[in-house]
């Protein structure tokens, strides 16, 4: 499976946060604070580009304003303008290094740019903030296995199952750094085990047909690939991207 995001979206970050921007909006700063809460508003409602336009406003008032910062990250990654998403998490991150949504969501567009090792950076400093955050741990082994940094990659996919055992984006994770490896067998045993708890995951099944190829099974390997490839028509190139091919 492709990296699991870490934070969902326009949700409500943390009782800290959200304590935060209303003490925000009871102080003298009542204008951005409008702007950034109607942003977020319309940010949920699906209209990017007036949120765009309103966490514009907040940031233009108070450029300081990490949250804001934030804010306009997510809104330019749902736009998939992930080069913009970047420079507005680089600049929560100037004002609060410690944020670990920020964090996480850099890496997250990071992975989206192809920017593999800045990912595996943000969640290498992720780790040493929450070391028992699984995601984190099997994020970092995605960015690593497409790397081909691939002994690493599997030493953080085995603590992501420590911490979350039989989680099925990790056991793809695992199944795909196998796979680089070339050791097919076990690469087939953890994507079983992912697509039993997901069995309409594209990268999984293609994983395992790539795999079954490699184990002499040309009929179950080209099932799978056919099948995978009905189910998202861009999972081969994916994978050549990968460095893998049928």
């Amino acid at each position: 499976m492709w990296p699991v995001a870490i934070s969902t979206r326009f949700r409500a970050t943390s009782s800290v946060r959200l304590e935060t921007m209303t003490a925000r909006s009871r102080s003298t700063r009542t204008a951005p604070s409008a702007f950034f809460n109607r942003a977020g508003a319309l940010a949920a409602s699906g209209e990017m580009d007036r949120a765009l336009a309103d966490y514009d406003r907040a940031i233009e008032l108070d450029p300081m304003d990490a949250d804001a910062h934030v804010g306009r990250g997510r809104a330019h990654y749902q736009k998939k303008d992930y080069a913009a998403a970047i420079a507005d998490y680089d600049a929560a991150l100037r004002l609060a290094p410690g944020d670990v949504e920020a964090l996480a969501e850099r890496g997250d567009a990071h992975e989206r740019a192809g920017l593999y090792d800045r990912a595996a950076e943000d969640y290498s400093r992720l780790i040493v903030i929450e070391p028992r955050n699984a995601k984190a741990w099997n994020n970092r082994c995605w960015d690593r296995a497409v790397l081909g940094r691939l002994e690493e990659a599997l030493t953080d996919c085995n603590e992501a199952l420590r911490l979350a055992p039989d989680d099925p984006g990790t056991l793809d994770s695992r199944g795909f750094t196998y796979l680089k490896l070339g050791r097919f067998e076990q690469a087939i045993v953890d994507y079983e085990a992912a697509l039993a708890r997901n069995p309409r995951e594209p990268g999984s099944l293609y994983g395992r047909g790539l795999a079954r190829l490699g184990q002499n099974d040309p009929e179950g390997g080209r099932a799978d690939l056919a099948a995978a490839k009905a189910l998202d028509p861009g999972v081969a190139e994916e994978f050549r991207r990968y460095g893998l091919g049928e």
